[in-house]
This record gives structure tokens, C-alpha cells and sequence, in this order.
């Protein structure tokens, strides 16, 4: 009763475990009810005691159907545990991948001060090259602990459906709006002078990107 009560059971698993449960009582019912009769005179026929052998080889059939129904049910015991697992791995995995967009973010929005205040003016000295470069390798470190927590949690078994390709496609968004926010301001800086339209397009980048972080989070989240 304990074991069909259980939530981890349903369908024909359920079903089958009933059965072999109703299959089983009958079978030792019907054992004693044989017993009963072969012993209730004092003396024992040979059919008497035919009958009692059958039973018993019925109660051995039942049991053993009965047994195979419970091992069974602690396969799909140990299925469910090992699904809760997967699922707890999921959360912890999308709070680390969520944590590594959070520094992608911070990252980027060090360069877009940086590349506001160089950009000011219109001439981008060698110092300030030298200085968007190192801002933008670490945008680059960032977006490849993005890349390790996201390959992480895209492979985990209890991603799937909607949610796993809905996450696909923001990561495939965030990582290009990366790129394309990367080149940009390498095409920027390039001459080491910065035109009104170059830093427009710097700025739609840095827009676009903050709007595919936002769906990659909600991804995650």
C-alpha cells in the first residue's frame, strides 16, 4: 500500500503493480482454501493433494510476477532521484550562468564608459588604444565564462523543449551582439580618429547588446 501510494508511481507501472498484487492474495487465498479442504476430513486424496501442488506452483508464479513489479518500481525510484538531481544541477548551473552574464555586463559597461569619455573628442590617442584593448580582452574573458557556464547548463538532461532552444537562440544573440559591439569599436579607433557615425554604430552595439543580455538573463532565469 505504502509503495502504490507513492508519487513516483503512475500509469502502467501503477497498473501493473496492482494486478500483480491482486494476482498474488488470490494465489495465497486460494493456497489455503486448497489446504483447508485436503485436510478438513483427516484423510488426503491423491487429487486433493494435486490441487495443493498447483496452487503452490501458482502462489511461486505470482510471487515471482509480484517481486519483478516491485523491482520495477525502485528503478523508477532511482530514475526520479537521479531527475531531481538533474534539475537541482540546472538551478545551480543557471545561477552560474546568470552570475557570469552579470560580469559580462559589468565588463561591457566599464568599456562603454571608457569609450564614451575617449570618444569625446573625436582623436583616440595611443593611450587610450592601448586602454580600450585591454577593456575589450576582458569583455572577451567574460564572454568565454558565459560560453563554459551556458555549454554547462544547455547539456544538462533537464533542459529541453522550448526552454533549451530558447536559450540557444539568446545565447547565439548575446554572443553576436558581442562580436559585432567588438567590431565596431575596432573599426572606431582603427585610424585613431572617431567619427560622429562610427560612434553612433558604437552606441546601437552597445543598445543591442544590452537588450540580448536582457533575453539571455530572462533565458536563464
Amino acid at each position: 500500500n505504502k509503495l502504490y501510494t507513492n508519487v513516483y508511481l503512475s500509469g502502467s507501472a501503477k497498473t501493473g503493480l496492482l494486478n500483480a498484487k491482486v494476482t498474488l492474495m488470490g494465489c495465497i487465498s486460494d493456497l489455503i482454501n486448497a489446504i483447508n479442504t485436503a485436510i478438513d476430513d483427516g484423510l488426503t486424496t491423491p487429487e486433493e493433494k494435486q490441487n495443493v501442488d498447483a496452487h503452490f506452483a501458482y502462489f511461486n508464479s505470482a510471487y515471482a510476477d509480484f517481486n519483478t513489479a516491485v523491482e520495477s518500481q525502485d528503478k523508477l525510484k532511482e530514475f526520479s532521484d537521479t531527475a531531481m538531481k538533474e534539475a537541482l544541477q540546472a538551478l545551480q548551473d543557471a545561477e552560474d550562468a546568470g552570475k557570469a552574464a552579470e560580469q559580462a555586463n559589468s565588463a561591457v559597461s566599464g568599456l562603454h564608459d571608457y569609450v564614451d569619455g575617449a570618444f569625446a573628442d573625436g582623436i583616440i590617442t595611443e593611450a587610450e588604444a592601448l586602454a580600450i584593448e585591454k577593456y575589450l580582452n576582458t569583455v572577451k574573458n567574460t564572454r568565454a565564462a558565459v560560453e563554459a557556464t551556458y555549454n554547462k547548463l544547455y547539456a544538462n538532461s533537464y533542459l529541453e523543449g522550448e526552454a533549451k532552444t530558447g536559450l540557444l537562440n539568446t545565447k547565439i544573440s548575446l554572443f553576436g551582439a558581442i562580436d559585432n559591439l567588438i567590431a565596431a569599436i575596432n573599426v572606431a579607433i582603427n585610424d585613431g580618429q572617431t567619427t560622429v557615425e562610427e560612434k553612433r554604430n558604437v552606441d546601437d552595439k552597445f543598445a543591442l547588446f544590452n537588450s540580448a543580455l536582457a533575453s539571455f538573463n530572462t533565458a536563464v532565469e
